[in-house]
């Protein structure tokens, strides 16, 4: 996973198609911050 934390909220970073992408989740919880990025690696419309 590439999910990880800055201050108080987790990040997330990976690279498609040429493209890199880091984005905040703005989230505390870890799994909420897994979920999203998992969802924006499957659907880019949902990032």
């Amino acid at each position: 996973m590439t999910v990880f934390k800055r201050g108080n909220v987790y990040w997330y970073n990976f690279k498609r198609e040429g493209e890199y992408i880091q984005r905040s989740t703005k989230q505390d919880n870890l799994q909420v911050a897994r979920n999203m990025e998992s969802i924006h690696k499957a659907d880019p419309r949902q990032g």
